[in-house]
Order: C-alpha cells, then sequence, then structure tokens
C-alpha cells in the first residue's frame, strides 16, 4: 500500500507520517518485567518477594483502506502525473462521503519504504539538471530537501487553492439559504464588477456566457453567476459556512503531519474576499479537507471525520 499511509521507520527507528507512527502507543504492548526485592548489597532477599508480569502484546489494526481502490489510484495517479507533465507531484483520495472511511489515499511520485533514503527518479533528474557536482554543499542540501518532501503526504501536508471544485460548497449555501433555484436567470457579460476592487472580476470566458439559467451557469463554471449567488448569501452568512464546512479546522484525520487552511480573519473578510472565495480562489485548503466539504453535500449534511 502507499508509503504516505503506512509510513515507515528511519535510523532511530521512528516512524514517519503513517498510521504507524500515530497509533504507536496501542501497537506496541508492554514489556515484561520481573519485580525483585534487593538489599543495600543487591543481594535478592527471600523469593517471596519476587513478582513477575508477563509481557502484554499490542492491537492489531485493521483499516479501511480497500487495496483494490488503493491499487486503481496509484495507476491512474502516475498516468495522471505523466500526461500533464505536472510540475510538482499529484495526490488523490478516495472516501465513503457517510463514514469518513478512507477507502485509497496517494502521492505520486512516492518513494520506496525499503529504501526511504533514495529520492525518486523524477526529483533526481531536476536535482542533476541544477549542475551542483554530487557531493557538494549544495548538492548535499537541495538532495536533503526534495527528500523531506517526498516523504511529505500530500494529500494532507500542502494547501492549494481548490478553485471550480469549491463552487459546490458555494451552490450548497445559495440552496441551503434560499436565494437562487436551479432556473434562476442571470447574465454573465464576461466579468463583474464588485464594489471594493478597482477593476472587473473576469469569468473564465472572457467573451461571457449570456443568458444562463442558474443550472447552465453552474455547468458552464460561470464566476460572475457564482459571484452573484454569494452576494445573495451575504458576508456573514458564507462566512459561517465556510466554517462550518470545515475549512477552519483540520479534519481530525488518523494520520500525523495534518496542516491547516489559510483563510482570512473575519475582520478582513471584504465584500471583495467574498466575491473571490465564492469560485475558490485566495484561501488555500488541503485535499482531505475539500473532500470533506464535498462529502458533507454528498451525504446530507454531515461533516464526519476521515480516518483509516
Amino acid at each position: 500500500l502507499a508509503a504516505h499511509v503506512i509510513g515507515f521507520t528511519n535510523s532511530e527507528g521512528v516512524g514517519i507520517y503513517g498510521l504507524e507512527a500515530y497509533y504507536n502507543n496501542l501497537l506496541e504492548g508492554t514489556s515484561g518485567r520481573y519485580i525483585l526485592a534487593q538489599d543495600a548489597k543487591r543481594q535478592d532477599m527471600p523469593f517471596e518477594y519476587e513478582r513477575y508480569i508477563e509481557a502484554e502484546n499490542g492491537y492489531n489494526i485493521v483499516t479501511t483502506l480497500d487495496i483494490y481502490i488503493q491499487y486503481e489510484l496509484e495507476n491512474q495517479l502516475k498516468k495522471t502525473y505523466l500526461e500533464s507533465g505536472a510540475g510538482d507531484r499529484v495526490t488523490g483520495i478516495v472516501m465513503d462521503v457517510n463514514t469518513g472511511g478512507i477507502l485509497a489515499m496517494a502521492t505520486y511520485p512516492s518513494f520506496d519504504l525499503n529504501d526511504p533514503y533514495t529520492i525518486d527518479e523524477y526529483s533526481q533528474a531536476a536535482l542533476n539538471a541544477l549542475g551542483f557536482a554530487e557531493g557538494s554543499d549544495e548538492y548535499k542540501e537541495k538532495y536533503t530537501e526534495m527528500m523531506y518532501r517526498m516523504w511529505n503526504n500530500k494529500a494532507i501536508t500542502e494547501t492549494y487553492e481548490p478553485g471550480s471544485t469549491f463552487k459546490i460548497i458555494t451552490t450548497a449555501m445559495a440552496f441551503e439559504e434560499g436565494v437562487v433555484t436551479p432556473e434562476t436567470p442571470f447574465y454573465c457579460s464576461g466579468s463583474l464588477m464588485v464594489e471594493g476592487w478597482g477593476k472587473p472580476i473576469s469569468c473564465h470566458l472572457h467573451s461571457g456566457h449570456g443568458a444562463v439559467s442558474f443550472r447552465v451557469g453552474l455547468q458552464q463554471s460561470c464566476n460572475p453567476t457564482l459571484m452573484q449567488i454569494a452576494a445573495g448569501v451575504g458576508r456573514e452568512k458564507f462566512y459561517d459556512y465556510f466554517r462550518a464546512f470545515g475549512y477552519m479546522a483540520k479534519t481530525g484525520v488518523d494520520l500525523p503531519g495534518e496542516v491547516s487552511g489559510i483563510y482570512s480573519a473575519y475582520k478582513n473578510f471584504s465584500g471583495v474576499s467574498l466575491a473571490v472565495y465564492s469560485f475558490g480562489q485566495t484561501f488555500k485548503t488541503t485535499a482531505l479537507q475539500q473532500l470533506r466539504a464535498i462529502s458533507a453535500v454528498a451525504n446530507g449534511g454531515y461533516l464526519v471525520t476521515p480516518h483509516f
């Protein structure tokens, strides 16, 4: 299974970024021991003072991972990485939207659990292209930087702008507040002026989508349409929903190393912020945070805790 999920052990015996590290206190068990009574000369006292406490085995873990889904996810990530020419690693998660049970999680390029101190071939090629002499201080420094980055589980340790995938969340807010129906009409000229910003905020289609229903505007991923429904929700309620969908807290997944998203404090959350947040820009989230929020839309409104 994926190195980033299961983890590995370094030379000091410390599990890194894995289930084994997270649950180590339950897995390791308790060593057996003798309790002896000795005098000041360290000689054993009568036998009846001796006591033996037997060792106790640690717990086993049964994970939610599905080995077949995991296998297919890893294959698809490799294919995606190679076909897209991604400048950074790619990551993917498959999760049960009703329970939060993670069926698969992977990052590509990954690393060999049995050889974790050797960087992947793409990182090695990038390092070679820098032209540092092998063994030089610059080479060693960059090698170490790449190695630590390779170890990071991108799904929970790196943030990104979710972009148009966040439009699912804005739409859920608007439907819940009753400010829009699938057939509500909108007009997209290719941009929208927002008070507080000196120039129009563009749609991805600069020529505009023209007159559309909300249904079509969402299908076409129209930014002005989403900005208008976010304005209908309002700054305060939008921010409350943003919190309720889990973007202001870690997910609580049972892996070490999870980071928080990056977002504006409410005092800095302006009308312009509202507009650009509506289509997933100027804030950052982890892939797992984003998947959890979308799962809440899919499961009827429950914010689950992702877990293995």
